[in-house]
């Protein structure tokens, strides 16, 4: 049996340290007869830093790919303003085009991973006829689902780790989908590609432990607090949720109001010792960490969320979370 894990990142310059630590944690922890292949979607590495990077995975005994981006306006046919978020995050959807046919399984993961223990039970889990992809349920609210249309207690993934099956969106040709849904729905989504993810697939996404995705909130708030300032009627049972905490497979470092990521200078996460040590290696051993560069209004808002009792800081988070809501739009002038 082929024990090759393909994995996919997508990554600009900025990111790209960041994205070969995760790179380097996978291998790291990697079980000893699994091999790697990984495809690094290029939104603009310079051939300086994609040379160190080929050079460092390579001498590990791992193969790696840079892809091109793809045009997603181009696809979509318009222009899309999309807020908050990057077009880069939608390369996702498109990436079964940029694969060989011998690839036929890929493990998509964000940039702000670190992944803790071997991925083999995770890439090689069986998906079955049903499923075109595996995912953790993310906690978000009964709106969020229902804008996109599924039901209220219908499965909601966060798609910053996404386990592919490549033959089944090829045959059903889902890019396609991905297109109409987006052109349908763009002014009800809330988190972009992850609800084009979830509002195409719906019930054909396998639900895997909470485990291989644990997110910043969840370290940060517990099982009842983070469903309160979710607004959340549907999650992982409370035994889950302490298993994902206290053994994460991966650890996804996302933004919350109450805690900075770990590459800045005063990070603070449980595991960040774990992604320093990581960071260790050459060529970052010498490299200052980041700055905090938050807006002075992101920081005051932080230390207000910890001076406040914590009842009243989980619901203030609430409301700030209900009224932070972007929708997009695609702009005049269609690209075709």
């Amino acid at each position: 049996m082929d024990r090759t894990i393909n994995i996919c990142l997508s990554t600009s310059d900025k990111y790209s340290e960041l994205c070969t630590i995760v790179m380097m944690s996978v291998i790291v922890n990697a079980k000893e007869n699994t091999a790697f292949h990984f495809f690094v979607i290029d939104n603009g590495v310079t051939e300086a830093n994609k040379g160190q990077i080929k050079q460092l995975i390579r001498s590990k005994g791992a193969d790696i790919d840079f892809l091109p981006l793809i045009d997603i306006e181009a696809e979509v046919g318009a222009e899309i303003d999309p807020g908050r978020w990057t077009l880069s995050t939608m390369q996702r959807l498109f990436i079964c085009r940029q694969l060989s046919k011998d690839v036929h399984r890929i493990l998509y993961l964000d940039c702000d991973m670190l992944v803790r223990r071997s991925l083999d039970d995770l890439y090689f889990m069986d998906l079955g006829e049903k499923y075109y992809c595996a995912g953790v349920l993310d906690c978000v609210g009964t709106q969020n689902r229902l804008n996109i249309g599924l039901g209220p207690r219908d499965s909601y993934i966060n798609a910053g780790m996404l386990l592919i099956d490549v033959d089944k969106w090829r045959a059903a040709d889902i890019e396609t989908e991905f297109v109409v849904f987006l052109k349908s729905h763009l002014n009800r989504l809330q988190y972009f590609d992850q609800d084009i993810i979830n509002g195409v697939f719906g019930n054909r996404i396998k639900i895997v432990h909470p485990k291989f995705n644990v997110v910043t909130t969840m370290f940060n708030y517990s099982r009842k607090e983070l469903m309160i300032y979710r607004s959340a009627s549907v999650f992982y049972t409370e035994q889950e949720y302490k298993e994902a905490i206290d053994n994460p497979v991966i650890v996804h470092f996302t933004l919350d109001t109450v805690s900075v990521r770990p590459w800045f200078e005063n990070g603070e996460h449980m595991y960040r010792d774990e992604w320093l040590g990581i960071r260790k290696m050459p060529p970052w051993a010498e490299m200052p960490l980041w700055k905090d560069e938050r807006s002075m209004v992101a920081k005051a808002k932080m230390f207000l969320f910890g001076c406040l009792p914590r009842p009243i800081s989980v619901r203030l988070a609430r409301y700030v979370n209900r009224h932070n809501t972007k929708r997009y739009k695609l702009n005049k002038g269609d690209r075709t």
